[in-house]
């Protein structure tokens, strides 16, 4: 939404805004950086990449060591060894089993990572759902509409139930044979 040209303040003029931006320059803001390519960040895929909160859960040992890369800090370098085996066994990574390789390990935590972050994001979405009263009359709307649809039509509605079981057994079974 854009801003109209009078501030709400006193009805005076809202200074230095543009309202007739084109199409072709807001495409402009999201095109691609040719600069930016060009720099090598050096990182592989599932990194553990430092955050603003990053160090109240991982220690810099466990992402130099995740991350395959280095650090100027001797005692950085020092605390890898006995710091990574506590820290991969509370993650669940047993060190001992040889079979156990670094990538392995970073893409097991790398799920991990997202998998908390779309419990965190799901967890939000509900408590906005539950204190937001026209988000909930919405979706309650939604709700009912659909239900609308297959209340007459029993068969219908079983084959809509049976198809979404399908589709998330089958989903859990294809992530169960990647995992193996």
């Amino acid at each position: 939404m854009k801003p109209s040209k009078v501030s709400r303040l006193a009805g005076r003029p809202n200074p230095g805004f543009n309202k007739e931006v084109s199409d072709t320059e807001v495409e402009s803001y999201f095109a691609q950086n040719k600069l930016a390519q060009q720099i090598d960040l050096d990182v592989v895929d599932n990194s553990l990449l430092p955050t603003r909160h990053f160090h109240k859960k991982y220690t810099d040992s466990i992402r130099v060591w995740v991350n395959e890369s280095s650090t100027p800090q001797s005692e950085v370098r020092d605390a890898v060894e006995n710091e990574v085996k506590d820290l991969l066994r509370f993650e669940g990574i047993d060190m001992r089993d040889k079979t156990v390789t670094v990538p392995m390990a970073r893409e097991y935590i790398g799920r991990k990572v997202r998998y908390g972050r779309l419990v965190e994001e799901a967890s939000t979405r509900a408590s906005q759902l539950f204190s937001d009263k026209k988000l909930r009359t919405w979706y309650h709307t939604q709700i009912n509409d659909e239900l609308q649809k297959v209340v007459g039509d029993r068969k219908k509605f079983y084959e809509i139930v049976n198809k979404n079981i399908h589709k998330i057994f089958e989903t859990a079974y294809i992530e169960r044979l990647h995992m193996v």
